[in-house]
């Protein structure tokens, strides 16, 4: 049995050359691998194109395209077979017409001779066998121009109807490209949104954590500056107070009853005040 995996194609873009590399194999064994090789390709040509046309069928029927195409298929039977009506017409018509000009021909020979000649009798003949041929290509004709008209009036039903069903198509497709064209703005636009939004938060977010970042730091300032103002004025009464000890002895020489006893006031309602703030 010929095993295929000592065979190592190597297919190149030239489509007339084809090289194989070959182990242990007899000639004949390589000409059964080059004929299975391109049995193989001739299968997956095949292959790929039933699935592309299977594809394009469905791709047609999903769009609607197959009804115009058999619409269309229709006309062109129609219109083929409407060419050969007239065609056939036509040429029914020059028949009569020649059959005429050779009618008119035998009468004015008849004119000519005499009734009980021998020739006579045979124009009589003629005319006879002219008209019944006549009589035969008229019938045709008639025949012919009414389905002449039938076809004519049956195609142009399909062309109607080919046109109607194109704008019927055309239509359909029309309308949901509106609808999914507005339904992929609307998409587009609330993710627009969404992400706009996503951005204002954040950036919300960020501002209020700043904001109290900096509230936090100017409280903190604050209170250290009224830390430093309270130890300040605790210092300056401090020093006041000693100095007012100091002078006491002195202001007692100096001042009245009066003057010391409005000094201890200020100086008790300055404490109060320091205490209360």
């Amino acid at each position: 049995m010929l095993r295929f995996s000592t065979v190592r194609p190597l297919i190149l873009r030239d489509k007339q050359c084809i090289y194989f590399f070959t182990r242990g194999l007899s000639q004949l064994d390589k000409k059964q691998a080059i004929e299975a090789v391109i049995k193989s390709r001739e299968q997956l040509k095949e292959r790929v194109t039933t699935i592309s046309t299977t594809a394009l069928t469905r791709y047609y029927e999903f769009i609607g395209f197959d009804e115009i195409e058999r619409a269309y298929q229709k006309v062109t039977i129609l219109q083929e077979e409407l060419a050969k009506i007239q065609g056939e017409r036509t040429k029914i018509q020059m028949q009569i017409h020649h059959t005429a000009k050779s009618l008119t021909s035998i009468q004015e020979q008849m004119q000519d001779c005499k009734r009980g000649d021998a020739k006579y009798i045979d124009l009589m003949k003629k005319e006879f066998e002219i008209i019944q041929e006549r009589n035969r290509l008229e019938e045709r004709f008639e025949i012919l121009d009414n389905q002449e008209r039938d076809y004519f009036a049956h195609l142009q039903a399909k062309i109607n109807m080919l046109h109607e069903k194109s704008k019927t198509n055309t239509r359909k497709w029309g309308v949901i490209s509106t609808i999914m064209g507005a339904l992929l703005g609307i998409i587009g636009t609330s993710i627009s949104a969404y992400y706009r939004n996503n951005d204002i938060k954040r950036v919300q977010e960020d501002f209020h954590k700043e904001f109290h970042l900096q509230i936090e730091r100017i409280t903190k300032d604050t209170e250290q500056i009224l830390e430093g103002y309270d130890s300040l004025m605790k210092y300056l009464n401090e020093n006041e107070l000693v100095v007012q000890q100091k002078k006491v002895p002195e202001i007692k020489n100096q001042e009245s009853w009066m003057g010391y006893f409005g000094r201890k006031t200020v100086s008790v309602w300055r404490w109060c005040t320091f205490q209360k703030s």
